[in-house]
């Protein structure tokens, strides 16, 4: 279920140019870190001072982020698979599939999110991360 080591999939579509694939392939190593559950990895990725915003909540410096990380790995939050990586200047935007313990509990195996990630300085200055809704009236 989960990859382990490497990149999550081979086969992301990675829409990006030459000078935006550096900023993709760092947030790509982040979720490999993620995916490995390597803690000190995903915090060295973040600046000290920045910001993580996931679904109600918002965890504001290292040892927040630190934290919101030990809580996943907690709840066994897997990525199941990475549909999409875009990169646009300083801003990565990664579609994705998860899954955990506590979505389980809701019955839900799995769940689309986003992860939109703004880079400065080579590292993670703020991310966000909501789940990722189809409009059941698009295309009608």
């Amino acid at each position: 279920m989960t990859p382990q080591g490497g990149h999550m999939d081979p086969t992301i579509e990675q829409n990006v140019s030459a000078d935006q694939g550096e900023s993709a392939a760092f947030v790509q190593s982040y979720f490999d870190a993620f995916a490995a559950h390597d803690l000190a990895g995903c915090v060295e990725a973040y600046q000290d001072e920045a910001t993580l915003h996931f679904v109600a909540g918002v965890y504001s410096g290292k040892a927040a982020i630190e934290e919101w990380h030990r809580e996943r790995f907690a709840a066994e939050l897997q990525i199941l698979r990475i549909d999409s990586i875009t990169a646009d200047r300083d801003a990565v935007t990664v579609d994705l599939v998860v899954a955990s313990k506590r979505l389980q509990f809701f019955r839900i195996d799995s769940l689309a999110g986003r992860g939109v990630l703004r880079l400065d300085g080579g590292k993670i200055k703020e991310a966000r991360f909501s789940p990722r809704f189809c409009d059941p009236f698009e295309g009608w």
